[in-house]
């Protein structure tokens, strides 16, 4: 809308400077010609934000020669009228101008056409700018083209930000891919400690004891008890990383049931009280979803343990028209909370970004609200209808 807005005001100053020009032509060959007429056309451009010039109807080299030019484009251009007037505007253009877009410019005034068009052009010093400009043809009163009007605008912070919104899309989707891959991978992994190590060390586990029956010498059955414990220590051990990889009640259940287990999990190694609390109505979500907003969970909850010094912890999840919300939220010491969102996830460790990544490509969003000794609440919001359902 704003860029709509914006080509609409360029192509009226075009429309009101061709009404004076014309305005000026037809009153050229009169005796009550006055220089009030001139004057009005000078003021009618001169308070122009956007540039303006005008040019004879030369198109070919050296042509066109500029013949007007307005405050805006010393503005714009850093050229003072006195050294664009006789200049062709081809002092503007330079290496990454569009040959393209030169070339479509030329075949429209040859054809006595409007143009419009974005491209690059340099100023006088010989910086780069992003320029959006609207030619139209001036004609006298038989018909004939003999001047063009020019308005242009710097339009660098449009396409930039512009630019910098498409890499970020760009850099969400190579996220939400490279993170695709690793619950992939997680998920091969957890499977093959628990369906390969794991029946391995219960096997082993199980000669053991046999062997254990047959054992009469006090000092080999204490050696055998201490195999044995270390091996239920590697078991346990195997159990909770295949489970830390992919969580089988997360597959199997969902998100609510899953979230429910961690921090029950959390809770009990820790020793810190934690509420879970959720819809009834949670039900089954897309699994990148649930794999996503676990792996925040997973992460903000050993963010509290490591650094928090928290006595009491939240964590609450909801559906709001078809969004769902996390919140999570501990009593501990807080931490004042950067004004640069950039600066603030870059030093405050991976934890931090990696949770900002997995909401965004979520299509989601992920704030911090904290402050030194007054807790942290983290909130995390993303749509339910870009993913597919869960099986």
């Amino acid at each position: 809308m704003k860029l709509k807005n914006n080509r609409q005001t360029l192509l009226a100053e075009i429309k009101k400077l061709r009404r004076q020009i014309k305005k000026l032509e037809a009153g050229a060959g009169k005796k009550n010609f006055s220089d009030e007429q001139f004057r009005l056309l000078q003021l009618a451009v001169h308070d122009a934000e956007d540039s303006v010039l005008i040019t004879d109807a030369e198109l070919e080299p050296p042509g066109p020669r500029i013949v007007f030019v307005n405050p805006g484009f010393t503005r714009l251009t850093g050229y003072s009228g006195k050294e664009a007037l006789g200049q062709t505007p081809r002092i503007l253009q330079g290496p990454k101008t569009d040959r393209k877009v030169l070339d479509r410019l030329k075949q429209c005034l040859k054809n006595g056409k409007p143009f419009s068009g974005e491209t690059i052009n340099y100023r006088k010093n010989g910086e780069e700018y992003y320029l959006e400009w609207h030619i139209s043809p001036i004609r006298n009163r038989r018909g004939k083209i003999t001047h063009f009007v020019s308005v242009q605008r710097d339009v660098t912070e449009r396409i930039l930000a512009q630019e910098i919104s498409e890499k970020l899309k760009q850099q969400t989707a190579r996220t939400a891919a490279i993170v695709e891959t690793q619950e992939e991978e997680r998920r091969r992994i957890a499977k093959e400690l628990h369906d390969g190590l794991g029946q391995m060390l219960v096997a082993a586990k199980f000669n053991l004891e046999i062997l254990q029956e047959r054992l009469n010498e006090p000092e080999s059955v204490k050696r055998l008890n201490e195999v044995k414990n270390v091996l239920n220590n590697v078991m346990n051990e195997t159990r909770r990383i295949s489970y830390n990889l992919m969580p089988s009640v997360l597959e199997d259940f969902g998100l609510g049931p899953a979230l429910n287990f961690l921090c029950e999990q959390v809770a009990q190694t820790n020793n810190i009280p934690i509420n879970f609390h959720t819809h009834d109505t949670l039900g089954r979500l897309p699994v990148s979803m649930e794999i996503g907003l676990y792996r925040i969970a997973q992460e903000a909850l050993n963010n509290i343990v490591q650094h928090a010094q928290a006595r009491q912890v939240n964590v609450q999840v909801f559906l709001k028209k078809k969004r769902i919300r996390m919140i999570i939220e501990d009593d501990g010491k807080g931490f004042t909370v950067k004004t640069s969102p950039m600066r603030m996830f870059t030093q405050s460790g991976n934890g931090l970004f990696n949770m900002r990544e997995r909401a965004e490509s979520l299509g989601g969003t992920f704030f911090i609200h904290s402050q030194p000794g007054y807790g942290t609440e983290i909130v995390v919001e993303a749509p339910i209808s870009n993913h597919e359902k869960s099986n």
